[in-house]
């Protein structure tokens, strides 16, 4: 699941920087390390992470949702 995760969320994430000013970098969250996005508001967000969770769970927000919350915050 984990290389799916990274091609789903590099997608959404590479499709968001490109059209909502954002630069990808490292996010730090407790002890981990994940690579995501900062938008130029300062909100940050991690969709390799985002799109495991779904996949795992089936439960999280589907990717279009996710990114349609992003692009409204």
């Amino acid at each position: 699941l984990i290389p799916l995760s990274q091609g789903f969320g590099s997608y959404v994430g590479e499709v968001y920087r490109r059209h909502h000013d954002a630069t990808w970098g490292w996010i730090t969250q407790g002890t981990e390390v994940f690579p995501g996005l900062q938008q130029a508001k300062g909100g940050l967000f991690w969709p390799w992470a985002k799109a495991l969770d779904r996949l795992k769970t089936n439960s999280e927000p589907n990717i279009s949702d996710y990114y349609h919350y992003l692009v409204i915050r």
